[in-house]
């Protein structure tokens, strides 16, 4: 079909097989009272975690849900009464700092004009003044304490008004593998974790200290089994301190799966009337057996069928066991009538075959730019901007990249690509607006790139050489800043006058105004990220060199003048 790839893999308007689960949010968000509810939400991948989410922004009346255009909207008539979050995906490792994370809450509630952190702001500017200046240690520690206090004394002020709601993604990232053998062998201390969010979340849920608070908390069920454990079962001592709701995401069953066409071929059919997916989708949705061969394939798995119905409209090369028809499907998937489910082994099978044919559709439209960008995605596993991708896309072989210039035409190309990518059902949205896959794309890819031997070479090769240009661009990042904080030393040094021997005591370099102030603590901050940067992409190039050399010189350097900045190298 002529259509921009992976067109069909896209959200819905209307959400599929979560009024239970909705109707136990709204009422954690809004039944009576200053208590403190923690709702854990845990599904494996692809189960629609994230989607949940955002269709709770959506109702919550959050401006800034991303949802496609002309999509109805009926939000919540209580919304008013509450202030909800953006979405905090803790995919981004930045986020794993207690610090940062507050930092990051502060700017997911000030969308809301009475969410006012002024306080916050005020003692954040002092403890980042403070690291600007190269301040003794202690003078640091206790301006990061002081700003952590200002933080919740804003925070309780804000409670005392409206329920506050925490819309927290991708939680299992937060467990420290091992973190709790460490702790009772005596080789950690709990003092030792007290940066890390998770380690924090607990103690601040423990003591009470959230007030008038609903924590919305998704994440992977096996892979966040130690944090999830931990928050459901109190083992963090809370007694009474919090009421816990679980939600376990199911699978999407053959009628939610008739659903889910329905609503797609509905929204073609309200958008684009006239294109062949919303011909094709239609006279899917009416085809009772294929949709039975496309539940039993998926395993009602969401995203998965969102991928089987894209390979299914892309109309190239279909999977043979697409074509089946349900009585065969199930004789391929081996099916049991006593227990009426399938052989797993054998399912897993016909999955990893039918994937395989999405993988080739990112390869066989190499010369799409579409493509191109999902494949960088996935190699790189962090978040790119258009700049980014320019680079790695344009710059031929051997480029200097002092020399490089970018193309605003196609910078602007690359910009409107991203934007339309949005809406697809296996992209997520950093707290920046860049984008990352869904986690289920992750895995999906690496099976099929490590599926032979000379695949998995090719793979590593790439991928190699997508680092060595990554590096290269944070590289220089650094170089850029590091003479812009050099040109500035130079400036403050010129300032210096030496008028007398008596008076040579008495020297003070120029006063600097409060923009002028953040501006240089901004700088900071940006070569910061940059150095994570340098350091994510030497880790996978040459782990030890990074370890033993990149990640101790960036640590000493921090060490002393920056906590922050240390735990952010520790989590990296």
């Amino acid at each position: 079909m002529n259509s921009p790839i992976f067109a069909a893999a896209r959200m819905t308007d209307q959400m599929v097989n979560r009024r239970e689960e909705l109707a136990a949010i709204k009422k954690a968000v809004f039944s009576p009272g200053r208590d403190t509810r923690l709702v854990v939400i845990e599904g494996e991948g692809g189960m629609g975690k994230t989607r949940l989410l955002r269709e709770i922004l959506r109702l919550a009346g959050h401006p800034d849900a991303r949802f496609p255009a002309g999509m109805p909207v009926e939000a919540w008539q209580e919304k008013d009464s509450i202030i909800i979050s953006e979405l905090l995906d803790l995919a981004d490792s930045r986020l794993y700092t207690f610090h940062q994370f507050l930092r990051a809450l502060r700017n997911a509630f000030t969308w809301h004009k009475e969410a006012n952190f002024d306080g916050f702001d005020r003692a954040r500017a002092y403890h980042q003044r403070k690291i600007s200046e190269q301040a003794d240690y202690q003078i640091i520690q206790r301006a990061a304490e002081q700003a952590e206090l200002a933080f919740f004394e804003d925070y309780q002020a804000i409670a005392d008004k409206k329920r506050l709601v925490w819309v927290l993604d991708t939680t299992e990232q937060l467990s420290f593998i091992g973190a709790s053998w460490l702790l009772e062998q005596g080789l950690l201390t709990p003092k030792d974790l007290s940066f890390s969010t998770q380690r924090r979340l607990l103690e601040l849920l423990a003591e009470g200290k959230l007030p008038n608070t609903t924590i919305l908390l998704a994440g992977r069920r096996r892979e966040g089994k130690i944090t999830f454990d931990a928050l459901k079962d109190k083992k963090n001592g809370a007694g009474d301190a919090y009421k816990v709701i679980k939600i376990l995401l199911d699978n999407f069953s053959r009628e939610d799966t008739q659903t889910y066409l329905d609503e797609l071929a509905r929204n073609w059919l309200r958008e684009q009337p006239d294109s062949q997916i919303a011909t094709y989708l239609q006279h899917l949705a009416t085809n009772s057996d294929r949709i039975n061969v496309l539940w039993l394939y998926t395993g009602g798995q969401p995203v998965r069928l969102a991928l089987y119905i894209d390979i299914l409209t892309e109309g190239k090369t279909e999977p043979a066991a697409l074509q089946d028809t349900f009585a065969d499907a199930k004789v391929r998937a081996g099916w049991n009538e006593a227990s009426n489910q399938p052989d797993q082994e054998k399912l897993k099978q016909i999955q990893f075959e039918i994937e395989g044919e999405f993988i080739n559709l990112i390869f066989s439209k190499a010369d799409e730019l579409r493509p191109q960008i999902l494949k960088i995605l996935a190699q790189a596993r962090r978040d790119l901007n258009e700049s980014h991708l320019h680079f790695l896309l344009d710059t031929p072989p051997g480029t200097n990249i002092e020399d490089w210039i970018e193309e605003p035409g196609r910078l602007q190309e690359i910009r409107a690509t991203l934007e339309s990518m949005k809406s697809l059902s296996f992209i997520k949205m950093t707290p920046v607006g860049w984008l990352i896959l869904q986690d289920e794309m992750y895995r999906i890819y690496d099976e099929h790139a490590a599926a032979d031997e000379i695949t998995r070479q090719d793979e590593s090769l790439s991928r190699r050489d997508l680092y060595r240009q990554l590096l290269t661009l944070a590289e220089q990042e650094i170089k850029d800043l590091t003479h812009q904080k050099a040109r500035h030393r130079e400036e403050d040094e010129g300032t210096l006058r030496w008028e007398s021997p008596a008076n040579t005591l008495n020297m003070k370099f120029a006063f600097l105004s409060e923009p002028e102030v953040q501006a240089r603590i901004d700088l900071d901050e940006r070569l910061l990220q940059a150095q994570l940067e340098k350091l994510y992409y030497k880790l996978r190039l040459d782990p030890y060199e990074a370890l033993n050399e990149t990640f101790y010189d960036l640590a000493e350097e921090q060490r002393f003048s920056n906590i922050e900045g240390d735990a952010q190298l520790q989590m990296e």
